[in-house]
């Protein structure tokens, strides 16, 4: 017999009076099981109009939602999607890193065992070699490697892969919204496990809405058996909603596996230069910008990231993201959703998931052919007029976005050592060899320049 569903109605309290808080009890099911309520910490009795309130605002923030409170359409569209069992981070881990992990292996050569198939998918060859898709998207940006290895039952390989059905031996059951979970057992040596929901549609070429992709969720459950959380990029393979589409790593996907098991051994060896990676925090970069809430700091043919002022992982080649970019990094900025980075006299141009764009020429923007390098590049709004800032070596080239009209001025001396700008939080920074310097918005002055690490942690 089917349970009738609960409609629980709270008060919360604002400079208005009273706010009533309508959530069901399925609803307070969802914040349970992803992760949102604590039932050993949070018991009912504590849980005002106020604690579901935040609770809703987290959830809304993990899933890039509006930020009601409420569970608005949108919301309760979203909570009802097909997702990942696992759940979702605390907002502590989220504020101290995207894609953070709980634990890393430390071997990096792992074993895994396929136990079976899907119902939806009888072919066994065609279910392993979508599964060594899937570990082969995280080998080729890491160093760690994976190799399927023949077993009796799984217990002689790191990690295991079933076709589960709804109750399955663990204490997380599946329903018909779940399509998969992993999770690691604490054994000696460590185990994963990878859970696939053995009803769900699982197809290497999903035709419709009701089939997923094997290749995009496995993709997903194979960073969580590496360590990784749940993303709150939308972009990322981490993230817990797409996991039936999504199959390029992102950017973060890619440092966030670096900053666990490092960049793969070849990279360094096929480097251009030979040179190890530079240090991320001596405050000598090239370029800088944010990307997703991160800030992507470039110098040479390597790239870092911080997550708010916290380095977040080893220094990576730049090819191992943006494989289309041709030599150094001169200059980077975002701007409308799209990365423009300048290397010598091109630009290319990378759209948010890391597809490449456009490869433009310097002069597409009227600057003389002689010109080989921008050294840093910003975007400044006149009003509601966008305005891009090329600074060569002693001439800065003014473009105007709308008008596309070039202008230009000399550099003055004060400025002979900027090697990098940064558009932050609303703020725009430029780093020299001094340190960096705060644009001012009052006076339109920089500051005194700030030592590196006063800024960034590392």
């Amino acid at each position: 017999m089917r349970l009738a569903t609960l409609l629980f109605t709270f008060t919360g309290y604002s400079l208005f009076g009273a706010v009533p808080i309508k959530i069901d009890d399925s609803q307070v099911r969802y914040l349970e099981k992803f992760g949102y309520i604590d039932d050993a910490t949070e018991p009912y009795s504590v849980r005002t109009g106020a604690f579901y309130r935040e609770k809703i605002k987290e959830l809304q923030e993990m899933l890039v939602l509006p930020i009601t409170g409420t569970i608005d359409e949108e919301t309760k569209r979203v909570m009802s999607a097909p997702r990942c069992g696992v759940p979702d981070p605390t907002k502590v881990e989220r504020n101290r890193r995207t894609a953070a992990y709980n634990y890393k292996w430390l071997k990096k050569r792992l074993t895994y065992w396929i136990k079976n198939n899907p119902a939806s998918m009888t072919n066994t060859n065609e279910v392993h070699r979508e599964i060594a898709k899937a570990f082969k998207v995280w080998q080729e940006v890491a160093d760690i490697s994976f190799k399927e290895k023949k077993s009796a039952d799984g217990r002689d390989v790191d990690m295991s892969i079933s076709f589960e059905l709804r109750q399955h031996g663990d204490d997380k059951p599946f329903d018909e919204q779940i399509l998969a979970h992993a999770f690691w057992l604490a054994l000696i040596p460590p185990y994963a496990v990878v859970h696939f929901n053995y009803d769900q549609e699982f197809k290497s070429n999903p035709r419709d809405q009701t089939e997923f992709s094997l290749l995009s969720v496995a993709i997903h459950q194979i960073g969580h058996a590496i360590g990784l959380h749940h993303s709150n990029k939308k972009d990322s393979v981490m993230f817990p909603l797409s996991i039936h589409t999504t199959t390029n790593l992102s950017t973060n996907d890619i440092a966030s596996v670096q900053a666990l098991y490092g960049p793969i051994s070849s990279q360094i060896i096929r480097s251009r230069t030979g040179e190890l990676p530079p240090d991320p925090c001596d405050g000598h970069i090239d370029a800088a910008t944010m990307i997703g809430g991160d800030v992507y700091m470039f110098k040479g043919e390597w790239f870092w990231t911080f997550n708010g002022d916290e380095l977040t992982g080893n220094p990576s080649l730049v090819k191992t993201a943006w494989p289309e970019i041709e030599g150094d990094v001169d200059s980077v900025l975002t701007y409308n959703g799209y990365e423009y980075f300048f290397v010598e006299d091109k630009i290319f141009v990378f759209s948010s998931d890391g597809r490449l764009f456009a490869k433009q020429n310097l002069t597409d923007y009227g600057i003389p052919a002689d010109v080989k390098k921008i050294r840093l590049a910003f975007l400044w709004y006149h009003g509601d007029r966008p305005i891009l800032y090329m600074w060569a070596e002693k001439t800065t080239y003014t473009y105007d976005v709308h008008a596309k009209a070039t202008s230009q001025n000399p550099i003055t001396d004060d400025w002979a050592d900027a090697t990098a700008n940064l558009d932050m939080n609303g703020d725009n920074y430029i780093f020299t060899r001094r340190g960096i310097h705060k644009f001012d918005k009052t006076t339109y002055y920089y500051h005194e320049p700030v030592p590196f690490t006063q800024m960034f942690h590392c």
